[in-house]
């Protein structure tokens, strides 16, 4: 049942109050209420089916209008009393739960004789009853929506109940007194079945795409995943014809569009047959338009090496792996073989496939080691993008309804955030949560991640590319004694800039630089340089006098500096002394746009020397850095740490940041005590994957932009250009 006339008269504009009145016909309003840049799918399809029903037409006039969940809802709801519809029906999630409850009660407060229907996610499978929370509506249909939305419209008559609820699949109502459910919602046979949105020109190209024109392949899951919607539904899997979906990928494209979603479970299953004739489809629109992306969900160790072949296709190719302990794996229902995994990405790997991974912090019998192993075998598979969500139990799943067996602490209200588990307390939960996403933050802002197909990138990523330091030194005015920052001369510089050319793909570079290198162009000539030569992350290590102008910060980002270091010394207890410094540090914490749609908030790293403040100075500075949204801060490892009070200070600096979602870096012996004090387990294991996160400090006493080689002669700092002009920091730590 697809159409290509254009119905975008369906949507109503949500600042106009127009909607002309059909002879005869009751109104009917969808309501979707969105995160920003998204669309929703439910209220499209469903007005179509009010429209496309032969036994509806004479009857009803369904239109929808949806807004973002940002937008303040006054002006939609004097727009929907002066519509004047006689249901309001909402797609009610997670995202907007709370704001289709406070809609819905003041259209009730304004129009007692209105029917309010929910349906969607939020409402589905519920663990309490919505009608005691949101006791204005009158119906909640449960379940895939298109045939009870239809059951319902044969069985309403306005401004009375319906005449037989029986009649209508995934039902919730009440009736005298009592809440009644009719039973599980009938399902659609195909989705062929359903009127296509994208066909009736009702999908935009240009606006509330963020996740680009999605693409509905199938519905239903053959996985149980307890942590999913989908995993509490026992619906067989149906799916899309490859010739629809062929049909509305053509009418995009012929539209302008340039971003697909392909929402389909089931494209690595054991007949690969769909997945070669979507493969088929999206190559003709790579050759068609050859900036296009197409993303898809896939389970990696599913993979077989004709599969990889047709996914190479597609653009990105999301791998959910969630966890890779055994004792979670099995509570998630979520089988998990480390080779099987290894071997599909592997797969994925050699045909040159951007694939991202995905951890969740939170799972049933996930500890904290547990979790860290995971993110080491994540980050040791070299995916483009390492992504790492904080648990949500929510309203339907298996683990919301385990929630008190598994002694989960949990918000009450959407999104439903763990704060505790059984297996990771309150404070251990949350420093898992910072530590995962300073490293998602730090590993993402990369050249493969953020141009992925960037002609200059290698196909293949190097495993062992490693760090690479390169000193800069053309004049400093802090002077800090021992530095070298005059040595060298502006034309050795050019040289060793030239040279990274033929050694720094995939490498994390540091460039070191006194802040006399801000009066030239030599730093981003040499920016533009280390993009071409595919180096993977840059990162400018200079004094906080480097960036007296913010606006200086802005070409360094666009020429591929998106990591900085810098350090601050205290020498007064009264921090609006550091008033400038810290105002120069707030310039790092904004977006950047680059040319086309990514925009890069930079990673900052601060070194905190004491100078002469105290121990209380040192945490208040701390505190204060984190309101200023510093992504790390570091300890140096010179501290007195010995003193009682400034490793107590240390210890409460530590929990500060944590509560402030930030990542504070204490040197290993400090940690060591923390890890003790903690409780945690395996010690010494954490300590090592920390270390091997840069998540401790190894800072000395002087400050990170320091060349440790300047104590030397100068041809031995310098080697000929044939020798390699890099010192690796796997075998010399970059103090």
């Amino acid at each position: 049942m697809t159409t290509t006339t254009d119905w975008t008269w369906l949507e109503l504009d949500p600042t106009q109050p127009n909607w002309a009145k059909a002879s005869g016909k009751h109104r009917l309003l969808l309501v979707a209420i969105n995160m920003p840049g998204y669309y929703s799918l439910p209220v499209r399809i469903l007005a179509l089916l009010g429209h496309q029903t032969e036994e509806l037409l004479d009857r009803y006039d369904c239109r929808y209008v949806e807004i973002d969940n940002t937008q303040p809802l006054e002006p939609l709801l004097q727009c929907i009393l002066q519509w004047q519809p006689e249901l309001v029906a909402f797609s009610i999630n997670i995202w907007n739960r709370d704001h289709c409850i406070t809609l819905a009660r003041q259209l009730r407060r304004h129009n007692p004789g209105i029917t309010l229907l929910g349906g969607g996610q939020e409402v589905t499978g519920s663990v309490y009853s919505f009608f005691s929370v949101a006791p204005e509506f009158d119906y909640l249909i449960e379940g895939e929506g298109e045939l009870p939305f239809l059951q319902f419209l044969r069985e309403w008559t306005p401004g009375q109940k319906l005449r037989q609820p029986e009649a209508v699949s995934g039902l919730r109502y009440r009736a005298t007194g009592e809440e009644r459910f009719t039973r599980p919602a009938e399902v659609v046979a195909s989705l062929d079945e359903i009127p296509s949105a994208i066909l009736a020109g009702l999908v935009p190209t240009t606006q509330r795409n963020l996740l680009g024109v999605m693409l509905e392949g199938s519905r239903g899951c053959p996985f149980r995943c307890s942590f999913c919607f989908e995993g509490a539904k026992r619906d067989s899997v149906r799916t899309a014809s490859i010739q629809r979906l062929r049909d509305e990928v053509a009418f995009m494209v012929a539209r302008g569009a340039r971003y697909f979603h392909i929402m389909d479970a089931i494209l690595c299953n054991s007949d690969p047959t769909r997945l070669q004739g979507l493969h088929e489809v999206f190559y003709q629109v790579k050759q068609q338009i050859p900036g296009s992306v197409t993303s898809v969900e896939v389970y990696a160790d599913r993979v077989t090496d004709e599969m990889a072949q047709y996914l190479s296709t597609f653009s990105i190719i999301d791998l959910g792996l969630q966890s890779t302990n055994p004792a979670t794996a099995r509570a998630i229902h979520r089988p998990f073989s480390q080779e099987k995994y290894r071997q599909g990405v592997e797969r994925l790997r050699r045909t040159g496939s951007t694939f991202n991974i995905y951890l969740i912090c939170g799972l049933p019998y996930e500890t904290f080691t547990s979790f860290l192993r995971g993110i080491r075998f994540v980050l040791d598979e070299k995916p483009t993008r390492l992504f790492i969500n904080e648990l949500c139990l929510l309203n339907g799943t298996e683990l919301r309804r385990r929630a008190d067996e598994y002694g989960y602490q949990y918000d009450q209200r959407p999104p439903y955030l763990v704060n505790g588990t059984t297996w990771m307390p309150p404070f251990i939960l949350t420093m898992a949560q910072v530590l995962a996403k300073v490293l998602e933050r730090h590993y993402n802002l990369s050249a493969r991640s953020i141009h992925s197909t960037a002609p200059w990138l290698p196909k293949y990523p190097r495993h062992e590319a490693g760090r690479k330091r390169l000193s800069l030194q053309e004049g400093c005015s802090h002077g800090c004694p021992g530095c070298g920052n005059n040595l060298v001369e502006p034309q050795q510089n050019r040289n060793l800039a030239a040279a990274l050319l033929q050694e720094a793909a995939d490498c994390d570079v540091d460039v070191l630089a006194g802040d006399g290198v801000a009066r030239g162009r030599s730093l981003l000539q040499l920016a533009g340089q280390l993009q071409l030569s595919a180096t993977a992350r840059n990162r400018l290590i200079a004094p906080l006098d480097t960036f007296d102008d913010p606006a200086w910060l802005d070409p360094l980002v666009h020429r591929g500096f998106w990591h900085f270091k810098t350090f601050l010394t205290l020498n007064s207890e009264d921090l609006s002394a550091e008033r400038v410094l810290l105002d120069k540090i707030s310039s790092f914490d904004r977006s950047i746009q680059l040319a086309g749609y990514a925009a890069i908030r930079p990673h900052l790293e601060v070194v905190l020397y004491p100078g002469t403040a105290s121990p209380q100075a040192y945490r208040a500075m701390v505190a204060e850095l984190a309101r200023r949204n510093v992504t790390v801060v570091t300890v140096p490892e010179a501290l007195p740490t010995a003193d009682g009070a400034w490793e107590q200070a240390l210890y409460e600096s530590f929990s500060d940041a944590i509560t402030q979602r930030l990542w504070l870096k204490l040197p290993p012996h400090v940690a060591r005590r923390l890890v003790d004090r903690l409780n945690l387990d395996n010690p010494e294991e954490i300590l090592s994957l920390l270390d091997g996160f840069n998540l401790l400090s190894h800072a000395g006493a002087m400050p990170p932009c320091f060349s440790p080689d300047t104590g030397r002669p100068l041809k031995n700092r310098l080697p000929d250009l044939g020798e390699g002009l890099f010192s690796d920091c796997d075998v010399e730590r970059l103090k």
